[in-house]
């Protein structure tokens, strides 16, 4: 049950990060390059579903591309959960200003290695 529970853990991590209501229940969709972890998933799809507060769950094939715009979470080398997002479900201003103040930390970070003589300049 671990591999199932590493799945609901990752789209519980999507929830978390995209600040989802528990009362949503987004679409889910799996793709698992492994065969024997596909056919698990196929058969515990409704375990899943629960576990991970999802209206439906879709197992795809390794090489199916998700719809566009869905957050990711990767499970291990084989396995990656995407969770479709509704309308309303992103405060898109707030995802931007966190990525912006994301960016600033960063560039301040840099700025005070290189300020530290850590990067070396090149000609």
């Amino acid at each position: 049950m671990g591999f199932l529970s590493s799945i609901a853990s990752g789209v519980g991590k999507l929830r978390t990060d995209y600040k989802l209501a528990s009362s949503k229940r987004p679409q889910i969709s799996i793709t698992c390059s492994d065969t024997t972890r596909a056919k698990l998933i196929e058969n515990r799809s409704l375990e899943l579903t629960t576990l991970a507060l999802a209206s439906s769950l879709e197992v795809l094939a390794a090489d199916a591309a998700p719809s566009a715009g869905c957050p990711v979470s990767l499970i291990d080398e084989t396995t990656s959960v995407y969770m479709q997002l509704g309308e309303g479900d992103v405060d898109h201003s707030k995802e931007l200003e966190k990525h912006l103040k994301e960016q600033e930390k960063q560039e301040e970070r840099m700025q005070a290695v290189e300020k530290a003589g850590y990067v070396s300049q090149t000609s």
